[in-house]
Formats: C-alpha cells, sequence, structure tokens
C-alpha cells in the first residue's frame, strides 16, 4: 500500500461518487482542492482523500475507501497520514461534515456546533439537511507538541 499526493483532483470525482459520496449534478467541488492523495495498491487506486485551505484550517471534503478494502485500516491509515501532513504544514484545525462520526471520533474529531465552523459545506443549504439526512460538523484541534 503506497500513499501519495496527486494534483489530478478532478481524476477523483468518479471515485468519490462510486464510492457513495455526494456531489452536485456538476460533479464540481464546492471549494478548489489545495491538495488530494490517494491509496495505491498494485498500482489500483483503493483510497483517496481531498482537502481545501480555509485560512490556517484545513476542510476534508472527501474520504474514501474502495468498497471491497473497506474495514483493512486503509481510510485509518489515510486519516493519520493527512493529519500529520497538515500539521507539518503548520495547520491549525481540520473541518468536516461527517455521515459516520463514530469514525472520525476514533481520531480525535470532536462533534461540534454548525456556527462553531466555517460554511465549507454544500450539505448546510441543502432542504435535507438535518430533516431527512443528520451529519455532523466536526473538528480536529491540531497539537504541535
Amino acid at each position: 500500500m503506497i500513499i501519495e499526493e496527486t494534483t489530478e483532483h478532478n481524476d477523483l470525482i468518479e471515485f468519490y461518487i462510486s464510492q457513495g459520496l455526494d456531489f452536485g449534478e456538476d460533479k464540481k467541488y464546492q471549494d478548489q482542492p489545495v491538495f488530494s492523495f490517494i491509496v495505491l495498491d498494485k498500482n489500483k487506486k483503493i483510497g483517496a482523500c481531498t482537502y481545501s485551505k480555509n485560512g490556517d484550517d484545513y476542510i476534508l471534503h472527501y474520504i474514501a475507501t474502495a468498497a471491497n478494502q473497506q474495514n483493512n485500516g486503509i481510510g485509518s491509515s489515510l486519516l493519520r497520514f493527512t493529519i500529520e501532513y497538515i500539521k507539518n504544514l503548520d495547520g491549525r484545525k481540520i473541518f468536516l461534515v461527517a455521515k459516520s462520526p463514530c469514525f472520525f471520533n476514533k481520531h480525535g474529531f470532536k462533534i461540534i456546533e454548525r456556527s462553531e465552523a466555517p460554511d465549507f459545506s454544500c450539505c448546510f443549504a441543502c432542504k435535507q439537511y438535518q430533516v431527512n439526512c443528520c451529519p455532523e460538523v466536526m473538528v480536529l484541534e491540531i497539537n504541535k507538541a
């Protein structure tokens, strides 16, 4: 398993959609990605994540593992790798909207009120937000220790 950075952010959109992540009808990122990482196994993409930046903070917009590779620690490895990467960039916080908050909670993310986060997700404008779809806004405060 290899984790490597890619600048081909748009090439990841179909992968994210195939793993059940939401994109608008235009299939474009809401915010300009600043970096993406892919996980490769024998040159096959089995995981990916994409971040944008808001001031000194980072937004994890997408993270996914191929369905046939889930529960193998790939998502956790990718998340830990990118947290360390952001820490080395002197990032202060990572925000995200989680449909699976338990996964992110295991990695130190805390649920916060919507008002405590920047306006970074199209989820917040969706009519189903907190009606039929109840994702959690979460943050990880990065320690410099």
